[in-house]
């Protein structure tokens, strides 16, 4: 019931001079989940236009989805639910809607997002046939990676009626142009708008919807980004910047960048914002990812986005951040960042940050899921490029919980108004080592015969194994061996390797982290000498062997021998000595598979070749 008392509350602040993106000129139609619905119970009745105080009714019982659209409401179908409005909003030319497509269980089309009366001019028939998510009419295929057992992602679509077929934006997805592959033109729209259905046909089900627009002319690509911007932002939403230039800009209804892809394109993923922007009724005070791996918000983090209680204190003021693609972990090696400054490691994201006229404080929440983490131990770096070499370091509230980071009162000392910066988070100490790297790695000559190298990961993600490599100068690598990492983790792990033929001289040794999908990553190089020459007061004859052997010793410490195989593995259980004197040992092989071997006694060690 609170949501519903909101929804009454905030309807006096759409006014005639609030539109999508500040786009107010011949906008007829303009219906949000947040506003104008009047409910029954559990199901909603009627949902009213914000422009021109237009009603449409409903036919069914659609309901409240979630507030899961970026902390934003939608509207939830059930196959026998949709709304139609009135003669007043017909003929027009523009459309935009923000909705999700789903086939649930059984269901084999999952309707039209938005449609006519008039049903066979197909006019903004956002609608999935065939595995396909057409615009327009069934030939004008707008996402062509959707099937029947798959779901869009919430996305905003746009078709232009007022375009020729052959035109490059005629119909957009996220922002991105896209090919109307029949060249067909579709009919003129002339019938009154229905949402979620196609007049009384192709009626959702499962899907749902967030917001709807429509305008009686086309509109210009600096309206037309406007409008994507605001969508974009209030749901949590990508533009695509694969046209490069200014595809992916998001701009204010004033027309200021607040977003500019071409600065620093490798960090256009996942693009989130929070801001405040009166023309278009934006009062967007959290955000978060698409994998909710990263929260942005204003003062405390609500149950919605009207939950939280957060203040911008004038109009026009955005904070918009991406990440770099990279893994919310330490990758092994990874040193970007200034010497000097006591930092013990770093994850490899990054976050790009562009404020925009922001002078107040605001908290990000991101998901390590690593253990153990102290979150005293963690910092900030700060960066004007993206090289965070020459970074500066901060210390602002940090707290963990539960594997999250929250990381409070980010203010204009570190992220100054009207400034573009990067952000990535470091460990000063290494109890905390940041995840998926090491909490140690070491190699040592034992006994100075073999390397024992042993190492431990605080948490795993998709680890597939870990390449033993050896060198002799630190520049040539070898694959010694493998170990298998454990695929996915969240606690501490031990690893163990012995190199059991070292060479006599400085040997180099490195892991290569290997994850499933082929990526991988190198540890720091540890550099172990071992003396080869201790183990000769240790003789074996014959060696190699087939059956028996014979083990001679400068003393008596053959009776303590132990046998291990090439993994490290101890294998005297295996084998039958006799002792003949107390300086030699018969040992029976005949239970050991062919291999190198190594025998250790006390305070020798010596290899042996099974045949």
């Amino acid at each position: 019931m609170k949501s519903i008392i909101l929804f009454l509350l905030f309807l006096p602040l759409a006014t005639f001079s609030q539109a999508p993106g500040g786009v107010s000129s011949n906008i007829k139609l303009w219906v949000k989940a947040e506003l104008g619905i009047s409910t029954s119970g559990a199901n909603i009745i009627d949902w009213d236009d914000q422009t021109n105080t237009n009603t449409f009714s409903v036919t069914g019982t659609p309901k409240f989805a979630s507030h899961d659209v970026n902390y934003n409401f939608s509207i939830a179908f059930d196959g026998s639910s949709r709304f139609v409005g009135n003669t007043s909003i017909a003929n027009t030319t523009h459309a935009f809607v923000v909705g999700k497509i789903a086939n649930p269980s059984g269901v084999t089309a999952s309707g039209a997002l938005m449609g006519s009366t008039t049903v066979s001019s197909h006019q903004y028939f956002f609608h999935t046939q065939g595995g396909t998510l057409y615009c327009g009419g069934n030939t004008n295929s707008i996402y062509t990676g959707y099937t029947s057992t798959n779901s869009v992602p919430y996305s905003i679509l746009s078709e232009d009626l007022g375009k020729t077929p052959a035109a490059a934006d005629m119909i957009r997805l996220n922002g991105e142009n896209k090919t109307n592959s029949s060249g067909n033109d579709p009919a003129v729209y002339n019938g009154i708008p229905t949402i979620g259905s196609r007049g009384t046909e192709n009626i959702l089900n499962g899907s749902e919807i967030a917001e709807a627009i429509l305008y009686n002319t086309s509109l210009s690509a600096v309206n037309v980004n406007k409008i994507e911007s605001y969508l974009a932002i209030k749901y949590g939403i990508t533009l695509s910047n694969a046209g490069g230039g200014t595809a992916g800009d998001y701009t204010s209804s004033g027309g200021t960048i607040i977003w500019d892809a071409d600065n620093g394109s490798g960090y256009h993923n996942d693009v989130i914002g929070i801001g405040r922007n009166d023309n278009s009724a934006l009062i967007q005070r959290q955000s978060r990812q698409s994998d909710d791996s990263t929260r942005i918000y204003l003062s405390e983090l609500g149950w919605d986005n009207w939950d939280n209680d957060g203040v911008f204190a004038t109009n026009n003021q955005f904070i918009m951040m991406g990440h770099n693609g990279q893994k919310l972990r330490h990758t092994f090696g990874n040193n970007e960042y200034p010497a000097g400054l006591g930092i013990y490691s770093r994850i490899d994201r990054e976050w790009k940050i562009t404020n925009t006229n922001f002078t107040g404080t605001f908290s990000l929440d991101v998901k390590l899921n690593t253990s153990p983490v102290t979150a005293s131990h963690l910092r900030i770096l700060v960066d004007d490029d993206g090289n965070f070499s020459n970074a500066a370091l901060y210390n602002p509230t940090i707290s963990y919980s539960g594997g999250e980071v929250t990381i409070s009162g980010i203010s204009n000392s570190m992220i100054p108004a009207n400034t573009t910066k990067y952000l990535t988070i470091v460990s000063i100490n290494s109890s905390t080592p940041l995840p998926v790297g090491l909490v140690n790695f070491t190699a040592a000559a034992f006994e100075n015969k073999y390397v024992n190298l042993n190492w431990q990961t605080a948490s795993e993600n998709n680890n597939r194994f870990f390449g033993i490599e050896r060198s002799t100068d630190g520049n040539q690598w070898q694959e010694i061996g493998r170990v298998n990492g454990a695929d996915n983790s969240a606690r501490l792990l031990s690893y163990s390797y012995v190199d059991n033929n070292p060479v006599e001289r400085t040997c180099y040794y490195r892991l290569k982290q290997v994850d499933n999908d082929g990526n991988f990553s190198y540890s720091e190089i540890r550099i172990v000498k071992p003396d080869l020459s201790a183990g000769k007061e240790l003789m074996i004859y014959p060696n190699p062997a087939t059956g028996q052997i014979i083990i001679k010793a400068k003393e008596k410490i053959l009776p303590g021998i132990i046998v291990y195989d090439a993994t490290g593995r101890n294998v005297s259980p295996y084998v039958k000595t006799t002792v003949t004197d107390d300086w030699r040992l018969m040992v029976d092989l005949a239970n050991l598979p062919p291999g190198i071997y190594i025998l250790k006694t006390k305070n020798a060690v010596a290899k042996l070749m099974r045949l």
